[in-house]
């Protein structure tokens, strides 16, 4: 009789299983920036209706501007995960030809707590900054905006470029810039697999000269401690959206101050990044909105204004938001390598358990 019970009861008492994905599994899925985009707009959704739990990131600071943070955060609707990401800013890391950016997401079933998947986090957070971005763009960018300045082409600015191209195909000029110049051929180089291909695209001498006619303004440079920001608020035509995703490295307080409405991803994550007096020190101490609240309509967006400026921490909403979407295609595609969280030894003393209960 113990022998057909401990039978039935493995049947049912199953290892729980862990998915690693590296990048590699990630990149083989196929995702585009059709899938990201809605999943950054869902999770910006779910914030505006308060279905989400959101802490300020916290991390250590170290030597060389290099920094570590935390992202926990919890997802409701259809995403219902909860989970964190383990981010690394390493700001000289291209001196070692290593990613400046390096990440990792832990994936948790929000019913029980179980670890459903450990993800390479750096695709993600390059992915979800540009399907962010490109967010910003469609709600706060000049009706029908024409031209596009891009400051910083490393991972991130890389998917600016891609993203903005794909979808935005009323573009008619590029404007890049970035200090290494072979980087900035590169990145141009990707246009001619892009639609409108190279036509239009011009690779910056300088910063100013690359900001001076943006209709719209994306910025994503290192950020370095003590460095001030390259982007002049003379240089901005008085039209354009300033849409930053790496805090205040890039523009000056003027450039933000002098805007007409203010929007950030996370308005409690702005003020207390603003509170720990390390950054925004010269930006503005009043929020108008939070894309959340736009997007589920508890603010109107300012008709009529000129300068619309839009600040983007990066929030981790959207990375649990991305990472349960590739969770659930990879056991779909069986792509990635299932671990057992516990051993046949430890499955059967919790089965034998279970029948002295």
């Amino acid at each position: 009789y113990q022998r057909r019970v401990h039978g039935d009861l493995m049947e049912k008492v199953k290892a729980p299983q862990l998915l690693y994905l590296n990048r590699s599994h990630i990149e083989s899925l196929g995702i585009g920036y059709e899938e990201i985009v809605n999943c950054v707009k869902q999770s910006f959704e779910l914030k505006g209706k308060g279905d989400i739990d959101l802490p300020p990131k916290f991390g250590l600071h170290l030597k060389d501007s290099a920094f570590y943070h935390a992202m926990p955060a919890y997802v409701g609707g259809e995403v219902h995960s909860a989970g964190v990401k383990w981010l690394s800013a390493y700001p000289k890391n291209f001196e070692k030809k290593l990613p400046a950016i390096q990440a990792m997401i832990m994936l948790n079933d929000a019913d029980n707590g179980t670890p459903l998947a450990l993800m390479d986090g750096s695709w993600i957070t390059e992915h979800r900054t540009g399907g962010a971005g490109a967010v910003a763009a469609e709600f706060f960018a000049p009706k029908g905006f024409k031209t596009v300045a891009i400051i910083g082409l490393g991972k991130v600015g890389t998917q600016h470029f891609i993203v903005m191209k794909e979808r935005f195909p009323q573009i008619q000029e590029f404007f890049l810039y970035d200090p290494f110049a072979e980087q900035a051929k590169k990145v141009k180089a990707m246009a001619e697999k892009l639609p409108g291909g190279t036509k239009g695209v011009t690779i910056s001498p300088d910063v100013e000269s690359a900001v001076r006619n943006a209709d719209v303004i994306l910025t994503s440079i290192p950020m370095t401690a003590g460095a001030k920001p390259i982007i002049k608020k003379e240089w901005i035509k008085e039209t354009a959206t300033i849409i930053a995703q790496d805090y205040d490295a890039a523009f000056e307080g003027g450039c933000i101050s002098q805007s007409e409405e203010f929007i950030v991803d996370d308005t409690k994550q702005y003020l207390f990044t603003q509170s720990s007096k390390d950054y925004f020190q010269e930006y503005p101490s009043k929020v108008d909105a939070d894309i959340g609240e736009i997007l589920t309509g508890k603010y109107k967006i300012k008709e009529g204004i000129k300068r619309r400026a839009v600040v983007m921490l990066g929030i981790a909403t959207h990375d649990l938001a991305c990472a349960s979407y590739i969770y659930k295609t990879a056991m779909k595609k069986n792509i990635g390598q299932l671990l057992d969280l516990q051993s046949k030894a430890t499955l059967t003393s919790l089965t034998l358990s279970l029948i002295h209960i």
